[in-house]
């Protein structure tokens, strides 16, 4: 893989990481969610989900091994963005666990 291609796997997945950080900090854009029509890595991999097994090369899938995030805390994430009898603080603490779970994705494991 070429350094410009990694650099753009490492944008896309920064650019992920600053939106699960506005959900976690209760500041999402206009319209965005925790679904995976707001997810840069979902718009830039979801295209090819039957490629290599589903979810192309997308980094959550290749650290869990399993297409569409599942074995990552998405799942309890995109729940609580939805679960609106939920308590706030448990709700902020699922969109934190996913954000944290892609901050380790980064070259260097911060942010």
């Amino acid at each position: 893989m070429s350094t410009l291609e990694d650099e753009r796997k490492d944008a896309i997945l920064r650019a992920s990481v600053d939106h699960w950080a506005r959900l976690a900090e209760c500041e999402p854009l206009y319209g965005e969610t925790a679904g995976g029509g707001s997810c840069p890595l979902c718009m830039e991999y979801a295209p090819h989900a039957w490629d290599h097994g589903g979810c192309g090369e997308c980094p959550v899938k290749m650290k869990t091994g399993k297409p569409g995030c599942a074995s990552s805390p998405w799942m309890a994430a995109n729940t609580a963005w939805f679960a609106r009898k939920m308590p706030q603080e448990e709700r902020y603490e699922r969109f934190r666990a996913m954000l944290a779970f892609l901050v380790e994705l980064l070259p260097g494991g911060h942010q």
